[in-house]
C-alpha cells in the first residue's frame, strides 16, 4: 500500500515546491489547486489503514492466545485484509466532497466508502466469535484489546457519516472530524500498540510487567480517553470548526472544550505509569519462563528473551486450528441456531 501510494505524495511535493521554486502553475498563479488535494489524499486515506492493519494484526494474536483458540474465521480475516488494501485505495474523493465535486463522482466515492465497513466489519465479528467461542482470560494487554474493540468499533461507525454528502457538509472541518479521526488512531492504533507490548514485553525482558499497574494504566487511560474524545463529538454537531484556538463565549464551546482540556492531560498522564511499570519491572519484575501466556506463535517456542539466533534448529509451525480450532472437528452437525444457544462451548474444557 505504501508502494503504491507514497509515490503520489512525493509528485504532489515535489510539483509544489517547483511552484513556490521556479514559478511553474501545477497549483498556483491560475493552476489547479484542486489537484494538490487529489495526489495527497490519494496517499492520506491508504495511509490511514496502513497505520492500522498493524494493530489489527496485534489484536488478532492478543484475543486468540488470550481466548484460548485459534482465531476465528482464519480465512476471511485474511480476505478481509486483502479487501481493506484494495478499497482503500478508491474512497480518498471522500476528503472532497465539499469542493464542488460533480454528483456522479459524490455518488461514487460514497458507495466507495461505505463499501470498506464491510472487510472492516467482517474483522470485528470474527474477533468477537473468536472471544465467545473461547475461554478468555483477562490481562492487561487482553483490556486493552477489549478496549481497541469497542473505541475503534465507534470511531468507524462515526465514520460513515462523512461519505453521506449530504451529512459531510455539515460536519466537514469539524470537531465531529476530530473526533472520529481520534477515535480510529488512538483507540484503534494506539491501543493496539499498548496491547502488544503488555504481550510481547516477557519475550523480550525475560520479566511481566507488573498487572496492577497495568490494570491502573488501562482504568484510567480508557476512562479518560473517552471522557476527552467523547465530547468532540457534540462540539462538531454545535458547529466547532477544527484547526481553531478560540471562538465567542456565547457559542457555548467553553465547558466541552474545558471537559476535553481536562481528560486529556489525565490520558497523558496515565502514559507515565506504563514508563513507570516498564523501568521497575526490567529490574524487579516477575521471571517468566518461555511461554507465560500460553502462546503458540513460534516467538513463543524459545525462551525470554530469545537468544542469538533464535533457534539451533529452523522450526517447523504447525496449524494449531487442528487442536483448538473452531472446524477441527467436522462431525458436529448441529445447526447454527442450536449452537448459539449452547451454554458452553464445545472443547471449553480444554
Amino acid at each position: 500500500m505504501l508502494y503504491m501510494s507514497l509515490p503520489a505524495l512525493i509528485i504532489g511535493i515535489v510539483f509544489l515546491l517547483f511552484d513556490h521554486t521556479i514559478g511553474t502553475v501545477f497549483f498556483t498563479s491560475g493552476g489547479d489547486s484542486l489537484l494538490f488535494q487529489h495526489l495527497f489524499w490519494f496517499f492520506g486515506h491508504p495511509e490511514v489503514y496502513v497505520v492500522i492493519i498493524p494493530a489489527f494484526g496485534i489484536v488478532s494474536e492478543v484475543l486468540a492466545t488470550s481466548a484460548r483458540r485459534s482465531i476465528f474465521g482464519y480465512k476471511s480475516m485474511v480476505f478481509a485484509m486483502a479487501g481493506i488494501g484494495v478499497v482503500g485505495f478508491i474512497v480518498w474523493g471522500h476528503h472532497m466532497l465539499t469542493s464542488g465535486m460533480d454528483a456522479f463522482w459524490r455518488a461514487a466515492f460514497m458507495i466507495t466508502t461505505m463499501a470498506v465497513a464491510i472487510p472492516t466489519g467482517a474483522k470485528i465479528f470474527n474477533w468477537l466469535a473468536t472471544i465467545w467461542g473461547g475461554s478468555l482470560v483477562m490481562k492487561t494487554h487482553t483490556l486493552w484489546s477489549l478496549g481497541f474493540l469497542v473505541t475503534f468499533t465507534l470511531g468507524g461507525i462515526s465514520g460513515m457519516f462523512f461519505p453521506v454528502a449530504g451529512l459531510d457538509v455539515h460536519f466537514h472541518d469539524s470537531y465531529f472530524v476530530v473526533a472520529h479521526f481520534h477515535y480510529v488512531f488512538i483507540g484503534g492504533t494506539v491501543f493496539g500498540l499498548l496491547s502488544g507490548v503488555y504481550y510481547w514485553y516477557p519475550k523480550v525482558t525475560g520479566r511481566k510487567l507488573n498487572e496492577t499497574l497495568g490494570m491502573w494504566h488501562f482504568l484510567i487511560g480508557f476512562s479518560s480517553y473517552n471522557a476527552a474524545f467523547w465530547p468532540m463529538h457534540k462540539l462538531g454537531i454545535m458547529g466547532m470548526p477544527r484547526r481553531t484556538h478560540s471562538y465567542l463565549e456565547e457559542t457555548g464551546f467553553a465547558e466541552y472544550n474545558m471537559a476535553v482540556s481536562i481528560f486529556a492531560f489525565i490520558f497523558g498522564l496515565s502514559q507515565l505509569l506504563l514508563v513507570w511499570n516498564i523501568f521497575a519491572s526490567g529490574r524487579n519484575g516477575e521471571p517468566v519462563g518461555k511461554d507465560p501466556w500460553g502462546g503458540w506463535s513460534l516467538e513463543w517456542s524459545t525462551t525470554s528473551p530469545p537468544p542469538t539466533p533464535s533457534f539451533h534448529d529452523i522450526p517447523t509451525q504447525g496449524d494449531m486450528n487442528e487442536l483448538y480450532g473452531h472446524h477441527g472437528d467436522t462431525s458436529d452437525k448441529k445447526s447454527i441456531a442450536k449452537k448459539l444457544w449452547e451454554a458452553k462451548p464445545k472443547g471449553a474444557e480444554e
